[in-house]
């Protein structure tokens, strides 16, 4: 799990750095979920909350205060967790993802999110802004129910 996170890591910065994002802008995850209730959407959930924290854990980089490395350590378990519900998601359906489409579609919303986050972050000096913050808090509201 920590290879494909690393994977995840460094084709999202290549994407971000190349300017190469599918998706200029993300819609709001909530808004996404409520289109339709399926497997398909199930996983589509599940990359983006991966996404999302492994955004995070990027966005924090190599700072050395020791409460943004816990953060990050945090953010990439996160990460890693709804990476691993994807997997079982595409192993319970008979969903055309593989391992390889799922690293490639989590790092290009990546991207997208690195992206928002840097807008953000020059338009108010906080790289997290309400979209971020409300995809986080539904991510987190997908694992209580």
């Amino acid at each position: 799990m920590t290879k494909k996170l690393f994977i995840i890591f460094a084709a999202a910065t290549a994407l971000l750095i190349a300017g190469k994002s599918k998706a200029d802008e993300l819609k709001p995850l909530a808004e996404a979920a409520a289109q339709e209730t399926s497997p398909a959407m199930m996983l589509y959930v599940m990359k983006r909350c991966a996404s999302a924290h492994a955004s995070v854990a990027m966005r924090i980089g190599d700072s050395t205060r020791s409460q943004d490395q816990d953060l990050k350590a945090a953010e990439k378990r996160a990460a890693a967790y709804f990476l691993s519900i994807g997997k079982n998601v595409i192993a319970e359906t008979n969903l055309p993802d593989t391992d390889e489409t799922l690293v490639r579609d989590i790092s290009e919303m990546s991207a997208s999110y690195l992206k928002m986050m840097q807008a953000n972050y020059v338009a108010t000096g906080n790289a997290m802004g309400d979209q971020m913050k409300a995809d986080i808090l539904y991510c987190k509201s997908v694992l209580e129910n």
